[in-house]
């Protein structure tokens, strides 16, 4: 993971070139200090993977935004403009699913120590399930339907990561995955939407994870020129 960013830059470059491709957004920031990194671990009592800390270490969040012109959901008569101004949960809320390709990697300390921030979209004051539901803390909050998150019921230095459907509602019918493998395939995917779907949401019910590339059968880069839409 040492070298990601560069990588994640290089695709963001790919993209931009693609003659149907329109980037919105993208945004890298300021490395994550090691003070917050000493201060996480010692919130979950347990000391984070260095795969983790590493990405965090190059960018502390990344954003990008993408629509490709032959995707049912490209309005011609809208202008794209490309922005440098960072979005919000809310932005991507009132999105509806309007691109192809999404990536918005939380902050690692909103990642991991700021469930109040979820408060009336993923876990509710006053229900039954509000620890439970707090112990689920999206990192990737990609689409208005769709997440990733951090499954934190039990210390664990590389903790599970896990798809989320139906408006940040649910986290129980994806593939167990870990971050690096989840940030690789974004990366070989391009931040499609429509791919992470694909590849997470165990649809079928199908008792298997996906800790590894290898284990999506198949799996190849995004195709531009042949992009499912």
């Amino acid at each position: 993971m040492d070298d990601y960013l560069e990588r994640f830059k290089a695709m963001v470059e790919e993209l931009k070139a693609h003659p149907d491709v329109v980037v919105t957004h993208f945004l890298t920031f300021p490395p994550v200090s090691e003070r917050v990194i000493s201060r996480i671990d010692r919130h979950l009592k347990v000391e984070l993977h260095s795969s983790i800390k590493s990405f965090f270490r190059q960018t502390n969040g990344l954003q990008l935004k993408w629509i490709h012109r032959k995707d049912p959901k490209f309005n011609p008569s809208r202008q794209y403009i490309f922005s440098e101004t960072p979005f919000s949960i809310h932005d991507v809320l009132g999105d509806d699913g309007h691109f192809t390709g999404c990536v918005n990697i939380l902050p690692m300390a909103d990642a991991f120590m700021n469930p109040e921030m979820w408060e009336g979209l993923s876990w509710f004051a006053g229900e039954d399930e509000d620890d439970e539901r707090k112990s689920i803390l999206p990192f990737d909050f990609f689409d208005f339907y769709y997440d990733m998150a951090f499954l934190l019921e039990d210390p664990d230095s590389d903790p599970i990561v896990m798809l989320g459907t139906d408006h940040l509602a649910s986290h129980d019918d994806g593939f167990e995955t870990r971050f690096e493998t989840y940030m690789e395939y974004v990366l070989l995917q391009k931040g499609s939407v429509d791919s992470r779907q694909l590849g997470f949401w165990n649809v079928k019910g199908l008792d298997e994870t996906r800790y590894e590339l290898s284990d999506f059968n198949g799996l190849k880069p995004l195709d531009l020129d042949n992009i499912p839409l």
